[in-house]
């Protein structure tokens, strides 16, 4: 009947401080990359790395958990430097 995606989805976002919080949802056991654009530098992340650095665009990639349900969250945190 339908087919479920396999893509991952960012479900939110937020900057608090000097830490922006992402919250991607995604098959669990897998590996995806996002794009983050900051005018600021990464100091750390937390749930993810950087895999490339292009300008002020950051390609990361986080690992969802393995787990028994389909889709799993996963909190990704990145320390911006001040």
């Amino acid at each position: 009947l339908g087919d479920f995606s396999k893509e991952a989805k960012i479900i939110q976002q937020e900057l608090l401080e000097n830490e922006f919080e992402i919250v991607i949802e995604g098959l669990a056991n897998k590996q995806y990359q996002f794009k983050v654009m900051s005018n600021v530098i990464i100091d750390k992340i937390s749930n993810g790395r950087v895999i490339s650095k292009e300008g002020n665009i950051y390609t990361i990639e986080t690992n969802i958990p393995a787990s028994n349900q389909k889709y799993i969250k996963q909190h990704v945190l990145i320390n911006l430097k001040e």
